[in-house]
């Protein structure tokens, strides 16, 4: 099995577990990225980067990265990363959640990775660009 199809069962295993309990989105991203800071993947205040609204019916949380992210991709906020096995310091992370406001229910969400390759030098994304919406559960 690829990597890939191997992460794409994680997260959908992820989702079942998710199912039973109100999602805690900025939480747990919270937690990821300060466990990429402690291993100076990225910034230690990445973290403090994460922002979440609600929309004006007060029905929809967006979680997202702030203006004050240390890196930009295109005109979007992003998380510069370093020290990582197949991409070379400076690329790039981008991460934006959607979910119900009241039942904390994952409405869709996306993530962006790209980079220059530490075997090649030539920019491409290590892992695809994701944006998918949640299945019905």
């Amino acid at each position: 099995m690829s990597r890939w199809l191997t992460l794409v069962a994680e997260v959908d295993a992820g989702r079942v577990s998710v199912a039973a309990t109100r999602l805690n989105a900025a939480s747990e991203l919270r937690r990821r990225l300060l466990r990429l800071g402690e291993r100076d993947h990225c910034s230690r205040t990445a973290p403090s980067w994460l922002e979440q609204h609600t929309n004006r019916r007060g029905n929809r949380d967006r979680l997202e990265l702030t203006q004050s992210a240390d890196a930009r991709l295109g005109s979007h906020p992003a998380i510069q990363l370093r020290a990582l096995e197949y991409l070379e310091d400076g690329a790039k992370l981008i991460i934006w959640v959607n979910s119900e406001h009241r039942r904390g229910r994952l409405l869709d969400y996306g993530i962006s990775l790209c980079g220059l390759s530490r075997e090649s030098g030539t920019r491409k994304p290590q892992l695809p660009s994701v944006a998918v919406a949640a299945p019905e559960i």
